[in-house]
């Protein structure tokens, strides 16, 4: 089963228990609640709980459930859980409200039972974790394309011209300073580089010669 915890928020303590009771023993869901009975108290347990849900009542002493997202910071990817608005007045025109303000689905009181709630809950819990999929897919996506750009930057920059000491053969960065050839490329590329002696620097510094086997040998000056 799959744990979901609900925050109910309605002023009546009958329509809090009438929802326990519809979704107790629920095949999919292990549900566990918390209630709260104003909209304020409500919006406070949202700040100190990570909710999976709300139920929230549109008709509350201090507000109503509309302003609900409005009193609550939920970012600009919306509340971090599905809301279901329920109201005893139902209406298209409150009904509209909610869906626009922030709500993921909305009940009328007078349509709620076991059946009608979990299928609400279920259709609701559902659409919120594909809208959750998609973003982080697009987050993943925009990351991606961030990473291609920068390297693309990097290739562009690295397929110009380069300054570079006639003298030291260090690189000048944009920032200025110098660097020396191989930290530069290390850094900017990923390449990473081993050292030896060509045979022009051989015979020039050493006095020395390389053999036909590639062996440095005694020059005869």
């Amino acid at each position: 089963m799959v744990p979901l915890s609900i925050l109910i928020i309605d002023d009546s303590p009958e329509d809090r228990t009438s929802y326990r009771r519809f979704l107790r023993g629920n095949p999919i869901y292990d549900f566990s609640f918390t209630e709260a009975g104003t909209l304020s108290d409500g919006i406070a347990a949202c700040r100190d709980v990570a909710f999976d849900g709300v139920l929230l009542d549109n008709f509350l002493p201090d507000g109503e459930g509309v302003s609900f997202f409005e009193k609550l910071p939920c970012g600009a990817d919306g509340c971090p859980f599905f809301t279901i608005m329920l109201t005893g007045q139902g209406s298209e025109t409150i009904a509209a409200q909610a869906l626009s303000g922030g709500a993921t689905d909305y009940l009328p009181k007078r349509v709620v039972d076991a059946d009608t709630l979990a299928q609400a809950i279920h259709s609701a819990h559902e659409r919120f974790e594909l809208r959750r999929k998609v973003e982080r897919e697009q987050q993943e996506k925009d990351r991606v394309i961030q990473e291609l750009r920068i390297a693309l930057d990097e290739v562009k920059r690295l397929s110009g011209l380069l300054p570079i000491c006639a003298h030291c053969k260090s690189v000048r960065k944009d920032d200025g300073y110098w660097q020396q050839v191989e930290g530069y490329f290390s850094e900017h590329v990923g390449t990473q580089f081993s050292h030896g002696i060509c045979p022009d620097c051989l015979k020039e510094h050493y006095d020395m010669e390389l053999n036909g086997d590639g062996v440095p040998k005694s020059s005869d000056r």
